[in-house]
C-alpha cells in the first residue's frame, strides 16, 4: 500500500507549476500561495519519450 502510495505520487505529481508567494507586511512573512491549480502529467508519455533515449 505504502509502496504504491508512492510510485502514484511520483506518477502523478511530475509538476512543473510555480508556487508563488505572498508577503504580509504587518507580521514581516513571505508564505507560499497554494491555489494555482495543478495537474497530472501523463506517465505513459513520459515513460515512451524515456525509451527512446
Amino acid at each position: 500500500h505504502c509502496l504504491n502510495h508512492i510510485r502514484e505520487i511520483l506518477q502523478c505529481r511530475m509538476d512543473i507549476t510555480p508556487v508563488t508567494t505572498e508577503y504580509f507586511e504587518g507580521i514581516n512573512v513571505e508564505v507560499g500561495r497554494f491555489d494555482q491549480i495543478h495537474m497530472c502529467r501523463d506517465f505513459s508519455k513520459l515513460r515512451s519519450w524515456m525509451k527512446e533515449k
